[in-house]
């Protein structure tokens, strides 16, 4: 398990937990009064590494995420970075 930050595109950040995560996506646990939109930012807290990412599928809490194909990891600034 691990903790991290989805931040979206009007700045708005939702916490969620990172479950069976690999290489190419993960399935992440996100309280479905959140609506997300098909692509956004999952910043990674324990390393402060953030990834453009794409949601493939959404079942209550849960939800598939996939790396976006070719994006490189997006440099973390300030505001979008979890807060210490």
């Amino acid at each position: 398990m691990t903790i991290g930050t989805v931040v979206l595109t009007d700045g708005r950040r939702l916490p969620c937990v990172m479950r069976n995560h690999s290489a190419g996506g993960a399935r992440l646990s996100v309280a479905r009064r959140h609506p997300l939109p098909k692509t956004f930012v999952l910043v990674v807290n324990r390393s402060n590494k953030a990834f453009q990412v794409e949601r493939v599928w959404r079942h209550g809490d849960e939800v598939g995420i996939k790396l976006c194909e070719g994006a490189p990891d997006v440099p973390v600034r300030p505001e979008i970075a979890p807060p210490a």
